[in-house]
C-alpha cells in the first residue's frame, strides 16, 4: 500500500529556448496516519522538449523547503 501522496500545485510552464521551463509547489502527505499528516513540502523545476506533437519531462529538480526530512524515494533528474 502506498504511504505517501503527493499533491501539485500552482502549476507554471514558460517558453524558453530549446523548450520550456516550468516548475509547481509539491506538498507530500502521509496517507497512512489518520489524519493525513505533511511530511515534505518543496518545488520541482522542471525543463521540457517537444518530441514529434509530444511534450516530454527532460529533466525535473526537486527542491526541498528548508527543515524537512529527507525524502525516502529516489527522484529521477
Amino acid at each position: 500500500m502506498q504511504a505517501t501522496r503527493h499533491w501539485n500545485n500552482n502549476l507554471l510552464i514558460e517558453p524558453d529556448f530549446g523548450g520550456a521551463k516550468g516548475g509547481c509547489y509539491v506538498i507530500a502527505m502521509n496517507i497512512q496516519s489518520i489524519p493525513a499528516t505533511i511530511v515534505r513540502t518543496g518545488l520541482y523545476e522542471d525543463r521540457l522538449v517537444k518530441f514529434g506533437e509530444n511534450w516530454k519531462f527532460q529533466a525535473r529538480t526537486l527542491i526541498l523547503d528548508p527543515n524537512v526530512p529527507a525524502p525516502t524515494m529516489n527522484y529521477i533528474q
